[in-house]
């Protein structure tokens, strides 16, 4: 098991500035997703303090892939990585492995399943399944079978989140990382 990692959590403040301090550290954890993630970016940041939060549009997995690797050459990353990608296509086993690859030295990885009513999304979550059996640092959150059985959490499109949705996101990554 890798070594325990203090975080702090706190609930929303009262003040929306006191939300987004200035700085001066560098952060512990970095959160890497789509426009799931992007929804629920606010709660995310509300749940876990010290978190900064990259999320777009359409990313698929090897723009993270890119991403990771800079950071990763430029020291730049924290001990917990949160990674929830796979909604916009496909996460291969092999796309998993080059990820852990960069992340290795990384004490906590956390992925997160999808939950997208698409053709991919099951190879995409055994991908996810498997690799992280594979990885003493990596762990798993799973989405999927956490908000299957609550479609109110959803707009229309069964992907995007909803305001209650992205509160839970937030609370079930917020409890993966204590």
């Amino acid at each position: 098991m890798p070594p325990a990692v203090p975080l702090q959590y706190a609930a929303a403040p009262a003040d929306a500035s006191a939300a987004f301090p200035t700085r001066t550290a560098p952060v512990q954890v970095w959160a890497i997703g789509d426009s799931v993630m992007l929804g629920a970016s606010h709660e995310l940041r509300n749940a876990v303090r010290d978190m900064d939060v990259d999320a777009q549009v359409g990313r698929q997995v090897p723009a993270a892939l890119k991403l990771v690797r800079e950071r990763k050459d430029a020291h730049q990353l924290p001990p917990v990585v949160i990674i929830h990608l796979g909604n916009n296509g496909t996460f291969s086993a092999q796309q998993f492995d080059d990820m852990m690859k960069l992340l290795q030295d990384i004490p906590r990885v956390v992925f997160l399943t999808t939950k997208v009513p698409r053709k991919w999304q099951e190879p995409n979550n055994n991908a996810l399944t498997n690799g992280v059996n594979r990885y003493p640092n990596a762990r798993l959150v799973d989405w999927h079978a956490r908000s299957a059985e609550h479609p109110q959490w959803f707009w229309q499109d069964g992907i995007h989140l909803r305001p209650e949705g992205a509160k839970m996101y937030a609370n079930l990554i917020a409890m993966a990382l204590r």
